[in-house]
């Protein structure tokens, strides 16, 4: 499973892959044409995402609070509590913020992986079904590929924790 230096991230990832473990036994249960396996697919993918902002949010936010701990009002308004969606270039803007460094080596990192292009993706397609689940529109994805893209995604996730350190 996923190891992560940051225990609060950690713990989000941890609870999330707990509920979908129940919520894979309920679609299993009931099949995957019942209305409820739509409704409990659609929530999956609003808390996947729901996840992944509070990780690369609280991983960079929990650091540079315990570099400069006066700088915790500031960095809760200006990130912790910022609307930003769990995107790939969302991530990278807001190490920016901070560090032109440390997101060029968060970049050369990601860029190291196998697949990056796919994991990058992962987040993409994450936040567009999640819009679209939110504007009405039937998300085209299913409840196993979700979850398979949510794993891709914290493989980002895990690097960004890495080069917070």
């Amino acid at each position: 499973g996923t190891m992560i230096n940051n225990p609060n991230a950690q713990t989000a990832i941890d609870d999330c892959n707990a509920e979908l473990s129940r919520i894979t036994g309920i679609i299993n249960g009931v099949g995957s044409t019942s209305p409820l396996s739509g409704y409990l697919t659609k929530y999956s993918l609003i808390r996947i995402c729901g996840t992944l902002e509070v990780c690369y949010k609280t991983i960079i936010a929990d650091y540079y609070e315990n570099l400069a701990p006066q700088l915790g009002r500031y960095i809760g308004y200006h990130l912790r509590d910022a609307s930003m969606n769990p995107t790939y270039d969302n991530i990278c803007q807001a190490i920016k913020r901070f560090d032109d460094v440390r997101q060029q080596n968060f970049k050369s990192a990601v860029g190291a992986l196998t697949n990056t292009e796919s994991l990058k993706e992962s987040f993409s397609v994450l936040n567009r079904e999640r819009n679209n689940v939110a504007h009405g529109i039937n998300s085209t994805l299913s409840f196993n590929d979700m979850k398979s893209r949510f794993s891709e995604a914290i493989k980002i996730i895990e690097v960004l924790d890495s080069v917070m350190v």
